[in-house]
């Protein structure tokens, strides 16, 4: 049977996701599609009713609750979140193909991975219909899409009485959604779901739904997980200990936080890693910062408070490739946490002011970015480009092109973001450029009554 199905499938020309076990869906697909077009429903119209009338037979015969074995619209899930090799999670992704539908759309639940901290989605939205259609294609004035509001999807744990964290009710410290570009078409988009910062303990179940369908319905999301979870506790000189934990898709630290400044300078700048070949990697060269969240509330002025904060790392990592954890110039054993020793950084990694270029928006003076992070900086006149050397990767920079090749690989900078000469003769680079090298930045934007500056006079905190 399922290889006469196949040669059905292979003769009507349908994919195996959009081949499911409703034929009123199906039906509903057809006549929008025939609808769209009234001089092709005229010439089409028998062919495509018999053509669905042996799908909905085929279906009838079956009896199963999928007609095809769902197959992944991305064989390199993981790639979507992380850069560099993937495959050391790759067991672990989770291809639902878990699908609602209405008159309207389809929702499926395309795929999952999930630690005790982290939590990565991949859903889809098909339209079914004209109207439906131009919802999900809407944009505002701007060009922006508007089918994503705040309320277009619900997420969370399905009892969220049972979610709980330290006895009370957990708390998900923000999730990140945005759209996979690259693979929409006119009828359908597919959407991310990152979460940095849950707290499951009992591993209960969450949900994700749909609030533009007729009648929202939820698909469940299994969140247990053989994934390594591994808790450091490190003994700080402020006399409360931080506690740090460790997945390979990212970190969560909890420790007590100076108020003065910004805080995720404050918690972060001085957070690095010994690699096992002996290199110190930064905090900002493994992860990118995701969220932060109170644990303290005082109504008081304070000097230090309690501060939850979450990172997701740029590439997956192990703990097998750590040596050390170091917190505020002390260095941790990976293996054994009480065993310490001082900890001398490099200058070349600790956080230092900058004053950006003002040029419509703020820009990086290269030269100056250089010299305080210790990077090569190599200028090739006859081809009008920059060549930058930083941390074991090769930058390249062309003045008046918005493309920066890394290592070989092309990325572009957004819009009109192209590297110039300055007025005064400096080489001025888009900021996209930071985060390709895996530096962080924050903003002094007040002055100290308060008062907000304007951006042309903004500074910049580096952080390496």
């Amino acid at each position: 049977m399922n290889k006469r199905l196949n040669s059905l499938k292979s003769e009507i020309g349908i994919s195996a996701p959009d081949f499911k076990d409703d034929t009123k869906l199906i039906v509903n697909r057809v006549n929008s599609a025939l609808d769209a077009n009234p001089e092709e429903r005229k010439i089409h119209m028998r062919q495509r009713f018999i053509k669905v009338a042996l799908i909905a037979a085929a279906i009838i015969i079956l009896g199963t609750s999928t007609v095809f074995a769902y197959v992944s619209i991305n064989s390199d899930f993981l790639r979507t979140f992380f850069t560099g090799d993937t495959s050391y999670l790759d067991e672990f992704v989770h291809t639902s193909g878990d699908y609602i539908a209405d008159e309207g759309y389809v929702f499926t639940l395309e795929q999952t991975l999930v630690t005790a901290n982290q939590a990565l989605v991949i859903f889809s939205v098909e339209a079914l219909t004209d109207e439906s259609i131009a919802e999900l294609n809407a944009t505002d004035e701007y060009g922006f899409s508007t089918f994503m509001g705040m309320d277009t999807i619900d997420f969370g744990p399905v009892n969220s009485q049972s979610h709980t964290h330290n006895g009370g009710p957990a708390i998900i410290s923000g999730w990140i959604q945005g759209e996979l570009v690259d693979r929409r078409t006119e009828t359908k988009r597919y959407f991310s779901i990152k979460v940095s910062d849950m707290s499951n303990e009992d591993a209960e179940d969450f949900f994700i739904r749909l609030n533009k369908m007729t009648d929202p319905q939820k698909i469940i999301i299994p969140m247990e997980t053989n994934i390594e979870t591994h808790e450091f506790v490190l003994a700080c000189a402020t006399g409360e200990d931080a506690i740090l934990q460790f997945t390979p898709l990212g970190i969560n630290i909890e420790r007590t936080v100076s108020t003065s400044g910004d805080i995720f300078v404050n918690t972060f700048s001085g957070l690095h890693f010994r690699m096992n070949d002996g290199e110190i990697n930064t905090f900002n060269q493994l992860l990118i910062a995701q969220g932060a969240r109170p644990l303290e509330f005082s109504g008081d002025e304070t000097e230090y408070l309690r501060y939850e904060m979450s990172a997701l790392f740029r590439e997956i990592m192990s703990i097998s490739e750590f040596a050390s954890i170091i917190l505020d110039n002390v260095e941790y054993d990976i293996n054994d946490t009480s065993i310490t020793m001082p900890f001398t950084p490099d200058p070349t990694i600790l956080p230092f002011e900058l004053q950006p270029y003002y040029h419509g928006h703020l820009w990086v003076p290269l030269e100056e970015l250089c010299e305080e992070i210790g990077a090569n900086l190599h200028w090739d006149n006859e081809s009008y480009s920059a060549i930058v050397e930083y941390r074991n990767s090769i930058f390249e920079i062309t003045v008046g092109s918005t493309i920066i090749v890394k290592n070989g690989e092309a990325t572009d900078s957004y819009d009109d973001y192209a590297a110039f000469i300055s007025e005064d003769g400096r080489l001025v680079v888009p900021i996209r450029l930071l985060d390709l090298m895996g530096i962080g930045v924050a903003a002094i934007n007040t002055c100290d009554n308060g008062d907000f500056l304007p951006v042309r006079d903004w500074v910049w905190i580096i952080i390496p």
